[in-house]
């Protein structure tokens, strides 16, 4: 079992917030994303950070945030993991890919190529969400991809294992029979609801066996599938009560499955803010919703009804109250006065990231509270200090195995957490000094797999 706190970086070369790539010296340019894909990840690899994880689908994508520089400018996953293979030499490289709707074979030769030429320190994501347009660009109904999505997920997840399960490892001695003898590579023939094919592994057999699964599937009807399938599953929640009641969700449906639930790894998604002082930290958080660009600005997403949950309509929802058009408009005492439980709740958050209070000095914006919520991810603002002592009382309490940190802007925010909290977590004893030995699967204290309990074979 693994006896630290777990690390990884969630990348986003422009900021993993919607408003990141427009802080002052953030990378802006996608063109240059092959500078800044070396540069994060060898300021992770110096803080000692266990793995980098590059999502298929990023969080919070739905269909109006595609418009976002940093949902539709990426590179891919696979390619993005395989060119940092070669300039990395301890840190965990995690793509991820789109269950609902990926080829599993070839996603299978590509994880595998991956773990064998970064020395056993591959991961494959799982993510599921078949959005309308993805969906359409692999010629699949949206409507009838998302209600599958659940069995097309597990009849991949088993199409890929059995595949890696498929190949045995070469024999390398003089005498062997071509490296592999006639049973070396099995034939799998895979007839599912979702899938069909038949397929011969010529692949070199993952060095792990098995590349560390991680389940991005975090929706809850999902998690059953997330606890069968997933070494590591990472979820969003909004405090480490919410965490530790989904933990004992994922170690429960685990057991069901057949697994050892202490063996599955729960990783929060966080977005840090971190500043040289707190009033600093808040500073930098209410610069970035300043920032965000609403859909209320956009006339033509205006006109033609596409404002999603970055309006000031999804707003009203919210806060349970009519709210001016302008985007700009300050709350003031009379504005918040109308708002339902829900609204005042997230006035607080408001408070607490930027430190704008209704009636102050510096009052909110509606601006914010659309910032607020169309960033819903656990959004912690401090000192590194601040953020490493969130993190330690989580672990007290035993509602998570680690963090997957999504840094808001990059260099200045990824530079903050590894250079500042990172530290800090050492100070704690939360993370070593230096990296362990063996591959990602050991140091993540994560059992040899073969197969997948819970998860029919074909």
């Amino acid at each position: 079992m693994s006896e630290h706190l777990i690390l990884g970086v969630d990348v986003h070369p422009l900021g993993a917030h919607p408003a990141g790539w427009r802080l002052g010296g953030a990378h802006r340019d996608p063109s240059r994303d092959a500078v800044a894909l070396r540069r994060i990840a060898a300021t992770a690899e110096a803080a000692r950070i266990d793995l980098l994880l590059f999502g298929a689908v990023p969080p919070g994508a739905a269909e109006g945030g595609r418009r976002d520089p940093a949902v539709r400018h990426r590179v891919d996953p696979i390619a993005a993991a395989s060119f940092l293979a070669g300039s990395t030499e301890r840190i965990g490289l995690v793509a991820s890919v789109n269950a609902a709707v990926a080829d599993p074979v070839a996603i299978a030769r590509a994880a595998a190529s991956l773990d064998v030429l970064s020395g056993g320190r591959a991961g494959l994501g799982l993510a599921c969400d078949p959005g309308a347009r993805e969906a359409a660009a692999h010629g699949l109904d949206p409507r009838a991809a998302r209600a599958g999505r659940q069995a097309r997920a597990l009849e991949f997840a088993a199409a890929v294992t059995e595949l890696w399960d498929s190949v045995d490892a070469p024999d390398t001695s003089a005498v062997g029979a071509g490296l592999l003898g006639a049973d070396g590579v099995r034939a799998v023939e895979v007839r599912g609801e979702h899938l069909q094919f038949a397929a011969r592994f010529e692949t070199v057999r993952p060095q792990q066996g098995h590349p560390v699964l991680v389940h991005e599937c975090a929706a809850p009807e999902m998690l059953p599938f997330a606890a069968a399938q997933g070494d590591v599953v990472v979820v969003g929640a909004g405090s480490f009560d919410d965490a530790r009641e989904t933990r004992a969700l994922v170690r429960g449906y685990a057991f069901e499955a057949g697994r050892d639930d202490r063996e599955v790894k729960l990783v929060a998604r966080v977005l840090p803010v971190i500043g040289e002082t707190r009033a600093h930290a808040r500073a930098i958080a209410d610069e970035l919703s300043r920032l965000l660009p609403v859909d209320d600005d956009d006339p033509f997403v205006a006109t033609a009804g596409g404002a999603g949950t970055r309006s000031i309509a999804h707003l009203e929802t919210v806060v349970g109250a009519r709210l001016p058009a302008d985007p700009d408009a300050i709350v003031d005492r009379a504005t918040a006065a109308r708002f339902d439980a829900t609204g005042e709740q997230l006035l607080e958050i408001v408070a607490q990231r930027t430190g704008r209070i209704v009636g102050g000095d510096a009052p909110p914006t509606l601006r914010h509270l659309v910032a607020a919520v169309s960033v819903p991810a656990s959004m912690i603002v401090g000192t590194a200090a601040d953020i490493a002592a969130e993190f330690a009382d989580w672990a007290d309490a035993d509602a998570v195995d680690g963090f997957l940190v999504a840094p808001a802007s990059v260099p200045a925010q990824l530079d903050a957490f590894a250079f500042g909290v990172v530290p800090e977590l050492a100070r704690l004893g939360l993370v070593p000094d230096e990296y362990g030995e063996g591959t990602l699967r050991e140091r993540l204290g994560l059992a040899e797999r073969r197969g997948l309990p819970g998860v029919p074979r074909f």
